[in-house]
């Protein structure tokens, strides 16, 4: 998730990218939910001003290292090609731990329900289940 906020604010495309896949729904860190949908808002209203949204987003926020990973080595010397990956790996980490708190939350509410509340459950934990497979198999394709 951190890394997702800081390749959005590396470049616009980035950030276009990320706000696309709408993959900020599913962080389960609600500052790093609320940071990125800042950036998303304040792009929006100031599409000239890429350049000073990390300066504003430091202000507004508890913990502005946060922010300054972007600057590392490992990401700054980044090209398009390898950030489009880093940011699909992301995607998939992100969408992955979402399903993964859905399934818990759901396992959490299956006991101690009536039986035909049981199998919607049940249902429902199946179909999280088999999204989580499909986003190996598109990672891993063999």
């Amino acid at each position: 998730e951190e890394m997702l906020v800081n390749l959005a604010l590396m470049k616009v495309e980035y950030l276009l990218r990320i706000e696309e896949l709408g993959v900020a729904d599913q962080f389960t860190h609600p500052g790093l939910q609320e940071v990125l949908k800042r950036a998303v808002r304040k792009h929006r209203q100031m599409p000239n001003e890429f350049d000073k949204l990390p300066a504003l987003l430091v202000s507004q926020v508890d913990s502005p290292e946060v922010l300054f990973i972007r600057e590392e080595p490992h990401l700054a010397n980044l090209n398009s090609e390898g950030a489009r990956k880093l940011i699909a790996d992301c995607n998939r980490k992100v969408q992955d731990a979402f399903l993964k708190a859905q399934s818990r939350q759901k396992s959490a509410v299956l006991r101690g329900r009536p039986a035909s509340e049981q199998l919607e459950i049940l249902e429902q934990i199946m179909n999280i289940h088999r999204d989580r497979r499909d986003l190996k198999k598109e990672r891993d394709p063999n």
